[in-house]
C-alpha cells in the first residue's frame, strides 16, 4: 500500500488517501498514555496524525466554547490548542482566577474532553498573541529589580509560581485521569531573544526545560521556536511555511515528533488597515507540504481568532481578532475555507496508519521542483500513467490525487451583516450630557508621572494638570510634548513607538485667559507592549519636557488622576441563539459595555484607499505569502465597523449598552445588527445551537454614556421592547 504526495512549486498537486475504512479516533475519556516518538505523538504507544485548533478561551464566552469545538471536530480536528493567560488568571497578585466567566479555564478543558478533542495547553507563561503586556500582569514590572524573560531571580521566582499553579489547577485533566491534555509548552517563541541576551538568555533556557521536567508530568512539554538544545522538551515550528525547517529537525533530533505550533492561516489587524486575508489554496500546499516531509502535527494559529474583549488587545491592535480563520469571532464558518482543509484533514487521518508506519521518505525527483514523497511498502504496487499540465504522473492503486484545477480562489460565502428590522426597536428617549473636567487630583509630584504606575493598568486615560503663566505677547502659539504617541493617537501614526509632538492652542484662548491658568492634558495608551524586548522596562505618558509658549513647565508641579476605569461587571445572563453586533459605523473613538460587560475599544478609523496600497491590489498565492505583501481586503472602509454582542453577555428582555465615545458621533445611528451566513449547498444545516432554535429580538435598554472633555459628549438613549418575534437562526 503507498500514499504519494506530489508537490510542484507552490502549486498543490496532492494528497492521496488509501482505500481502507478510516482508523477510529482514540478520544480523552479513559485513562490513557501519552508519548512520543520520529512520527508523531503516541497516544497508547501508537502514533497519531494530530490536526489542531487554536482557539483561545478568553476571546470567546463560555456559551460559545460548546458550538466552537463542535465546529472544529467537524472540520477535521481532533487537538484544541491554547495558550494560559497570567494576566486574566492573577490580575492581583496571589489572587487567581480559574473560574469567572471567560478566565474558567477548567469548563474549557472539560468542554474539549466532552467533544473527545486533545489538548495541548501553552502556559508561557509568556504568550504574545498580540495581548495585553504579552499576558504577563501589571504588577510584575514593579517586582523589585526584575527583568524579563532572561536569568533573573525575581522573574523566575513569579514565573515558576505561576506554571506551577496552572498545573495544579490541570492536572485532573492529564491523560490517567482520561483528560484532554497530550502536551504542555513553557516559554513561547524564544530562540530569537536567546541570543540576544546572552548568557544569561541560555542559562534562562535551560532553566525553563528544567523547571517542566520537575514537574514529572504524563505528558511532554514543548518549546515553539526554541533554537538551542533545551533537556525535557521538544522544540517546535511556527511560521507560515515550515517544511523547510524538517531535514535540519530530523537531523538534530531523530528520536523527535515534528510539531508546527502556529501555522499562520491570517494575520492580526491594527486599526486603519485593510483586511489581511490568506487564500486557501496557499494554506493547503503548505500544510501538505508539511506532511509530505515528515511532519505529524499542526496547529493553525488561529482556527477561530476571536475578539479582544475590555482592554486586552495589544498596542493599536483591533477588537477584533477574527485573524482570516477557519471560524469568524462570532462562530461562523468561514466558507469555503472551513470546508477545503476539512477535506485535506479527512484525507490525512484516513492514512494515519500509513503516513505514521513509515520512516520520513526521501522525495523522488519528478523534474524541476516537483517531488513525490512515498510513504508505505510496494505490496500490491499498480499505476497508471497520467499528464496534468504537461508532467507525466505515476497515480498508485488505491491512491486519491486531489489536483488544483485553475488559478484563483474558490467562490467565497462571506458571513455579513444584517439589520433588525425597524418594526421590532423603538427609540423612546435620548440624553445627553457633558462630564466636567476632574476637580481633585489623586497624585502630585513636580514633574509629570509615568502613566502605567499610576493606573497599574487599570484604566487607558490619566489626566495631567499644571498651573501655567499666560505670556503677555502671545502670537500663534503652541505647546511641544515630549510622550508616547498614544497620546491623542488618532492625529499620529498610529505606531507604538516614542515621539515629540506639537499640540496648537489658539491665541484667542490665551487671551481670554488670566494671568495664570491651569493646564489639562489627557494622556492615553491603547495596549501594553506584546513582544518588544525589555517589557519590563515599558512606559507610556508624559515622558519628557514640556514647554508651553517657549517656557519650560517640566519642573512646574503637577498633579495627575486616572479616569473612566468602566462600570462594575454583571454575571453572565442566559444564552441566545442568534450573533449580534453593534454597528459603531457613526461614532468615531472610545470604548463600548453591554449589562457592563467591557466589549472593548472601538475606532472607526479607515484603511487606505487601494490605489494607495498595493497589497490591495494582489491576491495571487503563487508565491511565497506575506500579509504585508499581498491579499489585503477592504481597503478604503472602516478597518472595525461592527463589535460582537457574545453569547452570554445579553439579557434578550432588556439590556443596558454603555458607549464611551471620546471624539465626536450620531448616536441616534448605532444599531444592532446580526451577523448571518450563507452555507455552501454541500453543507448540511446545523442543529439550533439552543433547543427551541429561535431568534428573541431583544429590547433594548440602551444607555449610551460616552465621557466627555473638550471635544466629547454624553449620549443616552432608551430603546424599549415591541414584543419579540421568532426567527430561524442561521
Amino acid at each position: 500500500m503507498k500514499l504519494v504526495a506530489l508537490t510542484h512549486l507552490l502549486l498543490l498537486l496532492v494528497l492521496g488517501h488509501c482505500g481502507y475504512a478510516r482508523v477510529e479516533r482514540m478520544v480523552p475519556g479513559d485513562p490513557y498514555t501519552v508519548g512520543y516518538s520520529a512520527r508523531g505523538m503516541l497516544i497508547d504507544g501508537r502514533p497519531r496524525i494530530l490536526t489542531a485548533a487554536t482557539i483561545h478561551y478568553p476571546r470567546s464566552t463560555p456559551a460559545m466554547w460548546d458550538s466552537l469545538m463542535q465546529k472544529a471536530k467537524r472540520g477535521g480536528i481532533n487537538t484544541i490548542d491554547t495558550y494560559v493567560f497570567w494576566n486574566m488568571h492573577e490580575h492581583t497578585k496571589g489572587q487567581y482566577d480559574f473560574a469567572t466567566d471567560r478566565a474558567n479555564l477548567p469548563l474549557f478543558l472539560e468542554t474539549a474532553k466532552r467533544h473527545g478533542l486533545f489538548v495541548v495547553l501553552r502556559i508561557g507563561p509568556y504568550v504574545c498573541a498580540e495581548w495585553n503586556y504579552g499576558g504577563f500582569p501589571h504588577w510584575l514590572r514593579h517586582e523589585k529589580d526584575i527583568v524579563f524573560r532572561t536569568w533573573n531571580e525575581p522573574f523566575l521566582r513569579e514565573m515558576k509560581r505561576f506554571v506551577q499553579k496552572t498545573v495544579e489547577v490541570t492536572r485532573g485533566f492529564l491523560p490517567e485521569h482520561g483528560g484532554p491534555l497530550i502536551a504542555m509548552q513553557i516559554e513561547n517563541e524564544y530562540g530569537d531573544k536567546e541570543w540576544r541576551m546572552g548568557e544569561d538568555g541560555h542559562k534562562y533556557a535551560r532553566w525553563c526545560g528544567e523547571v517542566a521536567g520537575s514537574f514529572n508530568l504524563t505528558v511532554p512539554w514543548i518549546m515553539c521556536r526554541q533554537y538551542s538544545d533545551v533537556d525535557h522538551v521538544i522544540p517546535t515550528q511556527n511560521d507560515f511555511y515550515c517544511d523547510q525547517y524538517l531535514a535540519d529537525f530530523h537531523r538534530k533530533h531523530p528520536d523527535m515528533p515534528d510539531m508546527w505550533t502556529e501555522m499562520w492561516p491570517g494575520w492580526f489587524q491594527r486599526w486603519g488597515e485593510a483586511a489581511p486575508h490568506r487564500p486557501i489554496e496557499d494554506i493547503a500546499y503548505a500544510v501538505a507540504k508539511w506532511y509530505a516531509y515528515g511532519g505529524t502535527y499542526v496547529a493553525y494559529y488561529m482556527y477561530q481568532g476571536g475578539t479582544n474583549f475590555g482592554r486586552t488587545s495589544g498596542p493599536f491592535i483591533m477588537t477584533s481578532y477574527n485573524y482570516d480563520g477557519f471560524i469568524d469571532e462570532y462562530g461562523l464558518e468561514n466558507w469555503p475555507k472551513y470546508l477545503h482543509l476539512a477535506d485535506l484533514h479527512n484525507h490525512l487521518i484516513d492514512a494515519e496508519h500509513i503516513l505514521t508506519a513509515s520512516n520520513v521518505p526521501v522525495p523522488e525527483r519528478l523534474g524541476k521542483n516537483a517531488n513525490a514523497h512515498v510513504y508505505g511498502d510496494d505490496d500490491e504496487y499498480e499505476s497508471v500513467s497520467a499528464v496534468f499540465r504537461g508532467q507525466p504522473y505515476d497515480l498508485h492503486r488505491w491512491s486519491v490525487t486531489l489536483v488544483r484545477k485553475d488559478k484563483g480562489s474558490k467562490p467565497r460565502h462571506p458571513a455579513s451583516f444584517e439589520p433588525l428590522p425597524a418594526s421590532l426597536l423603538r427609540l423612546d428617549e435620548m440624553h445627553v450630557r457633558s462630564v466636567a473636567l476632574p476637580n481633585k487630583m489623586a497624585y502630585h509630584s513636580e514633574t509629570p508621572l509615568e502613566q502605567i504606575e499610576l493606573t497599574h493598568d487599570t484604566s487607558d486615560y490619566l489626566w495631567y494638570r499644571t498651573e501655567i503663566t499666560i505670556p503677555k505677547q502671545t502670537p500663534e502659539t503652541l505647546s511641544t510634548l515630549t510622550s508616547a504617541t498614544h497620546m491623542w493617537a488618532w492625529r499620529m501614526a498610529g505606531h507604538d513607538t516614542l515621539a515629540t509632538f506639537t499640540i496648537d492652542i489658539p491665541a484667542h484662548v490665551l487671551t481670554a485667559a488670566p494671568d495664570s491658568a491651569p493646564l489639562t492634558l489627557l494622556s492615553q495608551t491603547m495596549g501594553m507592549a506584546h513582544n518588544q524586548y525589555n517589557m519590563e522596562a515599558y512606559t507610556r505618558g508624559l515622558l519628557g519636557a514640556v514647554s508651553v509658549c517657549g517656557i519650560d513647565v517640566t519642573r512646574n508641579g503637577w498633579a495627575m488622576q486616572p479616569t473612566l476605569e468602566g462600570v462594575k461587571e454583571d454575571p453572565p445572563v442566559p444564552d441566545h441563539p442568534s450573533r449580534y453586533a453593534i454597528d459603531l459605523g457613526s461614532m468615531t473613538k472610545g470604548h463600548v459595555w453591554v449589562n457592563s460587560h467591557h466589549l472593548g475599544r472601538y475606532w472607526t478609523r479607515r484603511a487606505p484607499e487601494k490605489r494607495d496600497h498595493r497589497p490591495c491590489q494582489v491576491c495571487d498565492y503563487g508565491g511565497w505569502f506575506w500579509p504585508d505583501n499581498v491579499c489585503r481586503q477592504k481597503c478604503g472602509e472602516i478597518s472595525q465597523q461592527y463589535y460582537h454582542l457574545p453569547p452570554g453577555y445579553l439579557d434578550m428582555d432588556k439590556s443596558m449598552l454603555y458607549v464611551l465615545e471620546e471624539v465626536s458621533g450620531d448616536p441616534e445611528k448605532i444599531a444592532i445588527v446580526r451577523r448571518v451566513s450563507e452555507s455552501p449547498e454541500r453543507h448540511a444545516p446545523e442543529a439550533p445551537e439552543a433547543a427551541h432554535g429561535l431568534a428573541y429580538y431583544a429590547t433594548w435598554l440602551a444607555a449610551l454614556l460616552a465621557a466627555s472633555w473638550a471635544l466629547c459628549r454624553v449620549y443616552s438613549l432608551a430603546v424599549r421592547r415591541r414584543g419579540y418575534q421568532p426567527i430561524a437562526d442561521q
